[in-house]
């Protein structure tokens, strides 16, 4: 008989009671390509013209000959590295929008970005203190010189970031249980602290933003340094006391941009290098042994560079499980590649990615959606282990945040996008074309899956993007395909003995899943 699986959310959206029964779990992962039946090969797509959204097309059958001539050929045998997730940013911003709107919406929210029937997401990012898209500065203590931290507390987060986490934790386990049978700790939503900007008072300038001077003065007072490294550690374990899965902390977000108008602290890549060894490495080594701590977490355009300097002092090589990157500066995905060559045992993680807003999130912009699955398939060609976005949920002007005033509503155009706009007054919601792109990876690539072999050939490799990976739950092997293109492309996907003859229209996203014995 069917299996009841039952989830229980107690937060600020009040309780709710969610039942999957076996047969409705399996009958959504045959329609999103999780239960092969025979040869059949599924495939999901989403596309500019015609409405396409995640939408499941008719099964296909593996063939013994296809045209070679514009082909993808997957190599199952080549294994590169294991996938940690996919996920989003939950600032105060977001967490804000969110506990405003009625039940009903928060419901749909925490389902379509994690759950079964939703996007699957396992990864999130949160500030440590405030960011730009929170509702003013703060910090966790803001008493001047309080070297001892006596003061210290996270009690701002009570309202509403800890129940906006706890309620997509609680999501993610449910999900990890009724799709994968996953009960054990690993696969559940593991969180990443990111600081904009220590208290004022440890810092020369004595601001959290980096006003009057920008750099210059931006810094840790030299005998702070160490007040700080203890702040951090003290940072990680109230999180973990208020219930939330700190899997790991970036040193500092953005170190290189200062901005005057919103919490920025500078950092040097060498600067950086030996605060970690003299200050944060020892301290978190010591009170947080399990703890990934990650580098750098800004652009591409420097990451080799910062690397080198990280990774080639020892003790700091020791300290470090990777490097975090941004997206802002360009593709530059051969930097990602260096840095994997010079560093194989390090692990590479995308942070943060964002689009300016636009005018009329009721009509999203497409093209939002293909950036996303480049930049996605690029990143994860080059030995990324996951994407994490930026804001998870945003009002209709893209914020709040404290940076602009209004929003810079008129002649200038300020906010951010994000995958989910709403509306605090209506309860409306609106999903951006880039959340059905990224779902294309996040949905059927869980934690633990391999990136595998492919190369293009042909049509394949001159007009489309794709990757393609083992799935950890099932073996199944996943290709996921990209054609910002006007007209439609046919290929062949090649493995083994077998091939798949199909084709992929102009502007559009699709995903391959079918067993890895159909094609081996």
């Amino acid at each position: 008989g069917a299996v009841g699986i039952r989830w229980v959310c107690r937060e600020r959206f009040g309780t709710m009671l969610l039942k999957r029964a076996a047969f409705a779990s399996l009958l959504v992962c045959a329609l999103f390509g999780f239960v092969t039946l025979s040869s059949a090969v599924s495939l999901v797509q989403s596309s500019r013209d015609g409405g396409d959204r995640l939408t499941p097309k008719p099964e296909m059958d593996v063939k013994d000959t296809c045209p070679a001539t514009s082909a993808i050929k997957i190599n199952v045998d080549e294994r590169r590295q294991s996938i940690l997730g996919f996920g989003g940013a939950f600032t105060e911003a977001a967490a804000s929008v969110f506990s405003k709107l009625p039940e009903k919406s928060q419901l749909l929210i925490m389902e379509k970005l994690f759950g079964a029937d939703g996007i699957r997401y396992n990864l999130g990012r949160t500030p440590m203190g405030s960011c730009d898209f929170s509702l003013g500065y703060y910090n966790f203590d803001n008493v001047k010189n309080d070297d001892n931290l006596e003061h210290f507390s996270t009690a701002h987060n009570d309202a509403l970031i800890y129940p906006f986490i706890r309620a997509a934790q609680n999501m993610t386990t449910a999900t990890m249980h009724s799709v994968y049978n996953r009960n054990d700790s690993d696969w559940d939503m593991s969180i990443i602290l990111s600081p904009w900007s220590a208290p004022g008072w440890m810092k020369e300038n004595g601001h959290m933003s980096c006003f009057p001077l920008s750099c210059l003065g931006c810094v840790l007072k030299e005998d702070k340094k160490d007040v700080y490294a203890h702040y951090f550690s003290k940072s990680v374990s109230s999180y973990l006391d208020n219930g939330i899965n700190v899997w790991g902390v970036t040193v500092q977000n953005e170190p290189g941009a200062c901005s005057l108008t919103y919490e920025g602290m500078h950092f040097t890549d060498e600067t950086e290098r030996d605060f970690v060894r003299d200050h944060l490495g020892p301290r978190l080594s010591a009170d947080h042994p399990n703890l990934k701590v990650l580098g750098y977490d800004h652009n591409k355009d420097h990451i080799v560079r910062w690397a080198n300097t990280l990774y080639s002092d020892k003790d700091v090589n020791n300290y470090l499980w990777g490097i975090a990157f941004h997206w802002y500066s360009g593709d530059q995905f051969d930097h990602l590649a260096t840095t994997h060559d010079l560093f194989p045992d390090k692990h590479l993680l995308a942070t943060e990615a964002t689009v300016a807003r636009e005018k009329d999130p009721t009509h999203p912009e497409w093209s939002h959606a293909e950036h996303y699955a480049h930049d996605m398939i690029g990143d994860l060609r080059n030995w990324a282990e996951g994407f994490i976005d930026w804001n998870l949920v945003l009002d209709m002007l893209g914020g709040p945040d404290h940076a602009f005033l209004d929003h810079c509503e008129g002649l200038i155009k300020c906010g951010s996008d994000a995958m989910i706009i709403a509306n605090p007054e209506s309860g409306d919601v609106y999903f951006q074309d880039f959340y059905y792109s990224v779902g294309h990876t996040a949905k059927f690539v869980p934690r633990g899956s391999v990136n595998i072999g492919s190369t293009g050939v042909g049509d394949a490799n001159d007009k489309l993007e794709f990757v393609s990976f083992v799935s950890s739950f099932d073996e199944s092997v996943v290709v996921i395909v990209l054609n910002q293109g006007d007209d439609s492309v046919d290929f062949s996907i090649f493995a083994g003995k077998n091939c798949l003859p199909t084709s992929i229209p102009g502007h559009s996203i699709q995903t391959y899943s079918f067993q890895k014995s159909e094609l081996v």
